[in-house]
Formats: structure tokens, C-alpha cells, sequence
């Protein structure tokens, strides 16, 4: 569909709109998987068209065609009301100089953007519930003239989606997963017309990266271990599959605990005396989270901890959601250099 479409005929659609969405929210809410792997998009042009409600000698509106692993979508050259329905894909537009209109937020979250985000986007509309409770209802009275979707959401709500407005679908995984979001990055760059503000914004992330990872390299103590805190749970992240890991570990040279292994591991609390790392960072997860480490801190299995001992103890704010932006990774780096005290 051709961009005049949405902005001349939204009346008549909003009408035939709202006997689909009674239909569509009858079948099976969206969720947060990953789509399957699938072919490269081809690259975006523009392509001057008609919407089908026009009629001869209407001006014909130019759109930037980008195709995605659901179709193809005709999205407007300047969106002015872009939705996005992961907190990621906002740090991919604020990295390339564009701004959100709203963002679908989680109740993981609390319903809120992701701390880092907050301050950059004072006047954004949040649309509550995460994919799971996506409203279609609420979208369509948002009135976006895009929308970016995630491959899961998009697996099950792509037609009604797309018919509300031009939708283009993320998640197009490359042979190493953990690349994905540099590519769903590149993507939003060209579905702006903005592609080299994607190469721009990974570059700096680089020239970031490597000025850390010399600052880190002049510590004498450097081994850290990150867990994850839930209710009565201990999760000790690995080395690898996480864009986390990958940056802790493989870009800036932090050397993992002795009980870190490749991949995530539950961590019983009879081995918390042999975590030998000179820093930890933490992430709870919601009052359950907090209320289990509370409960932790005040043992002497807990105490044993080299890290603990030492005061070296650091509660982030959600690292494991920021490694899948740019502007995230930034934030995690200057947090850490400040809590390493090394900047």
C-alpha cells in the first residue's frame, strides 16, 4: 500500500478497521520470540504511487519502498508518527537522529521506557501492555504512519498491523544471532533513507568500546561476574550468547569468575563462596528479585565474596536489554568505567 493511502482514505479504513480488529484480537496474542531466519532485504528506494481510493488527477505521493521478511512495505519519506513496538528499536531511531512517537512498553518494566530512554524521550506515548497484550484498538487510535514490529508479533498480527499503517518487520537474523541487532539498526537507517547514520552510529560505538577496553586493560583486578537475581534464583551469565557477554568479555576485556561458564548457568547458593570475582554486577528482576538478594546480602555465604568484601557490588539497571542498542551498549560502558573507577 502507498503512503497517500493512509493519510487520505484513514476515515473510510478506520471504519472497515474496526469489524477486522474484533476478528483479529478473537485469535492468538503476539509474543516476544524470534522470527526464523530468512533472506536479506533488498535494499529501499523510492517510488512515486497512487493510493487506490484516489481518483484521476489526485497528485501521486511519493514512498520509500523496504522490503522485510513479511513482504514489502511503501513507507512515507519523512514518518512523523513512527510506533515502534520494542524499547530497542527506539534506541535504533534516537541513534540515527530520529525520534519515536510511541513505544510499547512491558509490564516487565512496569509499563515504563527503560531508565536510559526516559530523558531522551520526555514526550513519547506509551503503549501499555507488551506484545502479549497488544491492543490493536490502541494502535489504531495512535494513528501511526509507521509501524516497526518485531518478527514474533508480526508472525501472528502482520495483516492488521499493516493495515493501519505501512509496517516493517525487524528481527531478519543473520548466520550469528548476535548480530541481529546491528542489522535491525541498518534496517531502521534505511527505512529512513538514513543509512550511513547507521554506519556513523556504529563506528562511535567502536571508537567507545576500544577507549574502554584500553582504560580497563591498566586494572590490576578485572574479573567480574554478572548475575542475574529472580525469585530464589541465581542465574551466573556466560562468556557467549549474549550481545552482553559478547561485550563484556570479547570487546572490552573483562576476565569472567572461575564458576563463569560459555553459556548461562544456574548458580546454587552452595557455590557462591567460590565465586572469586573482584567486581559484581547484578540484575534483579522486579520486588521478587530484589526482595531474594536482600535476603542474600545478609549471609555469610554472601560475605565470602571477594567482590562483596571489597565493596565492589553493583545493582545495573536491566544491561542484559541495553546490549541490543547502541545507544544501551554506550550507556552500559560509561556505567561500568564509573563503577570500575576508571573514567
Amino acid at each position: 500500500m502507498k503512503s497517500s493511502f493512509y493519510k487520505h482514505g484513514y476515515a473510510a479504513l478506520s471504519l472497515v478497521l474496526l469489524a477486522l480488529i474484533v476478528v483479529a484480537c478473537g485469535g492468538g496474542e503476539g509474543d516476544t520470540a524470534q522470527p526464523s531466519s530468512a533472506a536479506r532485504p533488498e535494499s529501499a528506494s523510492a517510488s512515486p504511487s497512487a493510493s487506490p481510493s484516489q481518483s484521476a488527477g489526485t497528485p501521486e505521493t511519493e514512498c520509500r519502498e523496504i522490503s522485510h521478511p513479511q513482504g514489502t512495505a511503501c513507507v512515507p519519506l519523512h514518518p512523523e508518527k513512527t510506533l515502534v513496538l520494542f524499547s530497542e528499536y527506539a534506541d535504533y531511531m534516537l541513534a540515527i537522529g530520529e525520534t519515536p512517537y510511541a513505544v510499547l512498553v512491558t509490564p516487565q518494566y512496569n509499563n515504563e521506557l527503560l531508565p536510559y530512554l526516559r530523558d531522551r524521550l520526555p514526550d513519547v506515548k506509551l503503549l501499555e501492555g507488551g506484545t502479549e497484550g497488544l491492543s490493536l484498538e490502541a494502535i489504531l487510535a495512535l494513528q501511526p504512519d509507521l509501524i516497526l514490529a518485531d518478527g514474533g508479533t508480526a508472525e501472528k498480527e502482520y495483516g492488521s498491523l499493516s493495515k493501519i499503517a505501512p509496517t516493517v518487520v525487524l528481527g531478519d537474523a543473520p548466520e550469528n544471532p548476535l548480530e541481529r541487532w546491528k542489522t535491525d539498526l541498518q534496517k531502521v537507517a534505511e527505512t529512513f533513507g538514513k543509512p550511513e547514520a547507521a554506519t556513523q552510529a556504529l563506528e562511535e560505538l567502536r571508537q567507545s568500546v576500544a577507549e574502554a577496553k584500553e582504560q580497563i586493560a591498566q586494572l590490576s583486578d578485572k574479573r567480574i561476574a554478572f548475575i542475574r537475581v529472580r525469585e530464589k534464583e541465581l542465574q551466573l551469565y556466560g562468556t557467549e550468547g549474549h550481545p552482553l557477554n559478547t561485550l563484556l568479555y570479547g570487546e572490552l576485556g573483562l576476565q569472567p569468575s572461575s564458576l563463569t561458564q560459555p553459556g548461562r548457568v544456574d548458580l546454587s547458593q552452595e557455590l557462591i563462596p567460590e565465586l572469586d570475582a573482584d567486581y559484581l554486577f547484578l540484575q534483579t528482576d522486579g520486588k521478587e528479585g530484589d526482595d531474594y538478594l536482600a535476603e542474600l546480602s545478609g549471609g555469610k555465604l554472601w560475605q565470602s565474596v571477594p567482590a562483596v568484601r571489597e565493596n565492589r557490588t553493583f545493582k545495573t539497571d536491566y544491561w542484559l536489554y541495553l546490549s541490543w542498542g547502541v545507544l544501551g551498549q554506550k550507556e552500559i560502558v560509561r556505567e561500568l568505567l564509573q563503577d570500575l573507577e576508571v573514567s
